[in-house]
């Protein structure tokens, strides 16, 4: 393997580049199997040429999708900012394609481009937005992700997803969410529910005020008794 990987270096980039693309046109599957597990060591050669094919928009739209994909496979921060670019485009099919290179590359140098898709039109773009900043998270992400949560108008299958994305966060920042939850927004209030049985190891059902003393018995400052001087 890692002589033919040194053998593809040394070819000419453009011959590489066609094989890779004809493959993944018009590949059987084993071919494209054996060549999706050889493009992250072809990052160097095909990076720069895939990401020219996405500036290129005379070029067909599968030839674009297939370069997103590629360079999401390869892992690289390097097309960070052009897969971004065209994940908050108007073409559905290339935003998704670039929104899973983002998702795939996964990086911190993404949290950027997942704040401006939240605020997507297209709501499989919005949902890698809203996990890839569950699991990154990044200066005001989670208060995002809160306000999107509590929004009785939001889309519940979004509002789902992204509660269960951050059900691992620590205790402190997550228990008063999923309370607030409980209070402000029926629809994903059995997800709240079940979240903080499962995190908390207690259950008070349907009684929100119980839920809110037991946040206040968490959060409140213990003052020690005053002890008279010796």
């Amino acid at each position: 393997r890692a002589a033919a990987v040194d053998r593809l270096h040394r070819m000419e980039q453009f011959q590489v580049f066609g094989y890779v693309m004809r493959t993944m046109v018009a590949g059987t599957a084993d071919r494209v199997r054996a060549l999706d597990g050889a493009l992250p060591a072809l990052e160097a050669a095909l990076a720069p040429l895939m990401e020219e094919t996405l500036h290129t928009e005379i070029e067909a739209v599968e030839h674009r999708r297939i370069a997103a994909y590629c360079l999401g496979r390869m892992g690289g921060d390097g097309a960070v900012d052009t897969l971004g670019h065209y994940a908050a485009g108007n073409d559905m099919t290339l935003s998704r394609a670039c929104a899973d290179a983002l998702y795939a590359i996964g990086t911190p140098r993404t949290i950027p481009h997942w704040m401006t898709l939240l605020e997507h039109q297209d709501l499989y773009c919005r949902r890698l937005a809203a996990l890839g900043l569950a699991f990154l998270g990044g200066p005001n992400a989670f208060e995002r992700l809160r306000l999107l949560i509590l929004d009785g108008n939001e889309d519940v299958s979004l509002q789902t997803d992204a509660l269960q994305a951050l059900q691992d966060h620590p205790p402190m920042s997550l228990y008063p969410l999923l309370v607030e939850v409980l209070e402000q927004n029926r629809q994903v209030r059995p997800v709240a529910l079940r979240i903080l049985r499962n995190r908390a190891g207690v259950d008070y059902g349907a009684n929100m005020a119980a839920w809110r003393e037991w946040l206040h018995s968490l959060t409140a400052v213990t003052v020690p008794p005053i002890v008279p001087s010796q």
